[in-house]
């Protein structure tokens, strides 16, 4: 029996397992290396490219190593639901404070206006004349006496006519008393002074013409002229 020969089988089956082992280690260091290539690959377009094309390409690539071509994906609007407050931000508004410069009103000049030369006025006589009582009631054909004055309130001397006798009275009624008589007294010229006066005393009858050589009046309203004074004479019965 030839027994040197039996103990070389188990060394050959040995070194069949070691080799078996080898490739074993070898096919998956393979796969480690092919599987971290292409999550290496897929880090890369996770980078580049939305996540809906990244499925879409790792979606390709499964089923082919050509290369696909995609088309941009839109992104969907957005809806909000009725009653949903959307949060809105607004920036704070800056304001830029505005400087003005001040305003210079110029001064004003005051405006002198001269006053208007008012010419003196040239003296001259102011010449009043009055009668005192200037209202008389008589009773026909009898008298009373009258002062009549003239008074010089001008600035200058004033010439005046003393008066004579009563004008005839002049009826105030429809009845007209007609002149009987002439009185010849008075008719001088007299000055006066500014700021004197003169009066005459003088007898006013009631008749015709004022004087008493006159008819009486029948009784009524007349009015007499004494110099440039008025006299109001009432006559009764």
């Amino acid at each position: 029996m030839n027994q040197p020969d039996q103990p070389s089988a188990a060394p050959r089956s040995l070194e069949e397992r070691i080799q078996r082992r080898g490739i074993v280690i070898t096919t998956v260091v393979c796969m480690i290396v092919t599987a971290g290539l292409v999550a290496l690959a897929v880090l890369r377009v996770d980078s580049s490219q939305p996540t809906d094309t990244r499925i879409a390409v790792l979606a390709s690539n499964e089923g082919s190593t050509t290369p696909s071509s995609t088309s941009p994906i839109t992104a969907a609007p957005t809806t909000v639901a009725p009653g949903t407050t959307t949060p809105t931000t607004t920036a704070p508004t800056t304001t830029v404070p505005t400087t003005v410069a001040p305003t210079t009103v110029p001064a004003t000049t005051p405006t002198t206006v001269a006053a208007a030369v008012v010419p003196p006025a040239a003296p001259a006589p102011a010449i009043l004349w009055t009668a005192t009582p200037s209202t008389v009631t008589l009773k026909a054909g009898t008298g009373v006496s009258v002062r009549v004055q003239a008074s010089n309130y001008g600035t200058a001397d004033g010439a005046v006519t003393t008066p004579s006798c009563p004008s005839p009275p002049q009826s105030l009624t429809p009845t007209t008393q007609q002149p009987s008589g002439v009185c010849i007294q008075g008719g001088q010229l007299v000055t006066i002074a500014p700021r004197h006066y003169e009066f005459w005393d003088i007898t006013l009858s009631a008749t015709s013409d004022g004087t008493a050589k006159g008819q009486p009046l029948a009784p009524g309203a007349y009015r007499v002229m004494i110099g440039g004074a008025t006299v109001n004479l009432t006559v009764t019965p």
